[in-house]
Formats: structure tokens, sequence, C-alpha cells
């Protein structure tokens, strides 16, 4: 009947979706903004600890 009249079953029977589609939507927006902050504080300890290695390459090269 959905196909008959193109008219989704949702609206026959009266569903509400919008607020299932928006509470996904919400919760996928929370776990892509924790991963982006997990991956901030990842790069950022990377790049600190590459220039650690550096500044210790540097003064062993030095001191010989």
């Amino acid at each position: 009947m959905s196909k008959a009249f193109n008219v989704s079953i949702d609206d026959l029977l009266n569903n509400d979706i919008q607020n299932i589609i928006v509470k996904k939507v919400s919760d996928t927006e929370i776990v892509a903004n924790a991963i982006m902050k997990v991956l901030k504080v990842i790069s950022i300890a990377f790049v600190v600890f590459a220039i650690i290695i550096i500044i210790a390459t540097l003064i062993i090269v030095f001191m010989e």
C-alpha cells in the first residue's frame, strides 16, 4: 500500500521516526567528537615525544 500511494509505512502508521533519527545523529556526533579529542591528544603526545628525541639526540651529538 505504501508503494501504491508513494507514502512511507511510518507515515501510514503515524510512527514518529524523526526523534530516533535525531538521537542517532546526535549519538554519532558525540562519538566522533570523542574520537577527535583522543586523536588530538595522541598527536600532541607524539609531537612532544619526537621533539624530546630530537633534543636528546642533539645533546648526545654535541657532547662528543
